[in-house]
């Protein structure tokens, strides 16, 4: 089943329908509807769920805020779809009208995340990681994958679906394994932490062929060792194209729900 998130109204009628759900994944634009002090207020309720115990009680962890205070929120931050995602930005229009449009009995949107804290040491590391999200849209810095999952997320329960209303829905890729923020970035920082990391192994596999000769006196000893060069050789060239071939590309995950 893996680890799900859910964004989930109070309808007429019927209560906790989910518009929106998420598996093995954080859809992003769910973050855009809150504030950091909505983080902040859930993370005592976030320890709890996870300290061992009783594993059938029941802890309300839902993020809950205001549905015109959301609206509020997402529509103040339009700005960084548009200037980080460009593309993403008529999508995204889609799916804020689409909320707009939910009918609600105590006008309160649900977010549901705390699962996702699974993919993380604690969950305090897990919230942080969402504070850390707002720094990024502030500096209008890419923070996600273009990918449904990583975006709106799943179509969820509700009568009139968002896939019938929107037609960039059917277009996303749907993807459901899960890194932590940042953990998929190709910065040039952790590019070149790679290319160090692989010429510290290289060095080291050169500097065991040296410690060989020194090792074992004989002519035809020293002969096999100096053979052994051209696989090292080999095999270090080729780890450093490896890295550069993979920065190169763009960060993919495995399709299927």
């Amino acid at each position: 089943m893996g680890n799900r998130s859910y964004l989930i109204i109070n309808k007429p009628g019927k209560p906790q329908e989910i518009l929106f759900e998420g598996n093995n994944s954080l859809a992003h634009f769910w973050l855009l509807l809150l504030e950091k002090q909505d983080i902040e207020n859930v993370r005592g309720t976030y320890r709890e769920a996870y300290q061992p115990g009783d594993e059938d009680a029941e802890i309300d962890t839902d993020i809950k805020i205001d549905k015109d205070r959301a609206l509020e929120n997402v529509g103040r931050r339009r700005y960084y779809i548009a200037q980080a995602y460009p593309e993403l930005l008529s999508y995204f229009d889609e799916w804020v009208a689409y909320l707009g449009k939910q009918p609600t009995t105590d006008n309160i949107l649900f977010i549901d995340l705390v699962q996702v804290a699974g993919f993380y040491k604690s969950p305090d590391e897990f919230l942080d990681s969402l504070l850390e999200f707002y720094g990024k849209v502030a500096q209008g810095q890419p923070a996600f994958e273009k990918t449904l999952s990583d975006t709106s997320g799943w179509d969820g329960t509700g009568d009139e679906s968002f896939a019938t209303v929107s037609p960039g829905y059917r277009g996303f890729p749907q993807v459901d394994s899960f890194s932590p923020i940042g953990a998929q970035a190709k910065t040039p920082g952790r590019i070149k932490a790679l290319n160090y990391t692989w010429g510290a192994v290289s060095l080291l596999m050169v500097a065991g062929l040296f410690y060989l000769f020194g090792l074992f006196p004989h002519f035809w000893q020293h002969l096999l060792i100096a053979l052994l060069f051209v696989p090292v050789i080999f095999i270090s060239i080729r780890g450093f194209l490896l890295v550069e071939k993979w920065s190169k590309q763009p960060v993919r995950k495995a399709e299927g729900e």
